[in-house]
């Protein structure tokens, strides 16, 4: 069963067919088959080369930067009461 998340490596037998092993080319120390590429299954069943990762995930990668810059100071964070605006 193959689990969303988890990078897999797909190798072609000699006789076509091709299939996934979660073992690397590096951890398969003699690959009985021809090593293809590492493809990582998505949450919606898709697969994503490892090599273009960063390209699916740009967006994402913007809002976490954008999510990691240092907190505004809490000073000068207001909130709306209703007798006005209320400094912390």
């Amino acid at each position: 069963m193959q689990l969303a998340g988890h990078v897999y490596h797909l190798y072609e037998r000699p006789s076509g067919q091709k299939y996934f092993s979660m073992l690397s080319q590096e951890e398969w120390q003699d690959a009985p088959h021809k090593f293809l590429g590492s493809f990582r299954l998505e949450l919606d069943q898709s697969w994503t080369p490892i090599d273009k990762e960063e390209d699916r995930f740009e967006g994402i990668n913007y809002l976490k930067s954008m999510f990691l810059r240092s907190p505004p100071n809490k000073r000068s964070v207001k909130f709306r009461r209703s007798d006005g605006y209320r400094r912390l």
